[in-house]
């Protein structure tokens, strides 16, 4: 148990020993690779949908982008992703590889649930734009330019060591 000092903001110990200054890092290889206009592009919410038809009829830039057709080899890469799902149906007889199969298929609703949450995200935000863009408002060289082509991989990053953080 420990107490913080309020006023010096020292945390002190209870039981009066201290806490080693140690701090584990490790580096984690991440491709955080993908715009906002990509995930679009790929998600298979109504709304997100509706708002890359507006877009893509309204800018070059992201018409352009949207024609890019390394949006098509991410998608068959996720096909691939779980390779352990080619055993679904085969050997059946077989209770290693049926065993095998039965985790790759919960491997893949896992992967699902996620990309559902990440599709109703997206979906929620594209809501909003799609208004703004029915209320007139005009698209942009910079919205354009950001949208497609910047990565947010800094909000990512913090994202991402805060969900650590509470692992």
């Amino acid at each position: 148990m420990e107490d913080v000092d309020a006023v010096s903001k020292v945390v002190h110990r209870r039981d009066g020993k201290t806490t080693a200054e140690v701090t584990y890092t490790e580096n984690v290889d991440m491709p955080i690779n993908k715009s906002m206009w990509k995930m679009m592009l790929g998600s298979t919410n109504d709304d997100c949908q509706e708002l890359v038809k507006m877009l893509i009829e309204k800018s070059k830039r992201l018409k352009e982008a949207a024609k890019d057709s390394s949006q098509l080899c991410s998608a068959a890469q996720k096909l691939s992703a779980i390779p352990r799902l080619t055993l679904v149906g085969e050997d059946v007889k077989n209770e290693t590889a049926s065993k095998i199969a039965s985790k790759a298929i919960k491997c893949a609703q896992e992967q699902m649930e996620m990309q559902n949450t990440v599709d109703e995200f997206i979906g929620r935000h594209s809501q909003i734009l799609k208004q703004m863009l029915e209320s007139g408002t005009e698209i942009s060289e910079d919205f354009a330019w950001s949208f497609s082509f910047c990565v947010f991989g800094v909000q990512l990053f913090h994202f991402i060591a805060e969900a650590l953080s509470f692992s």
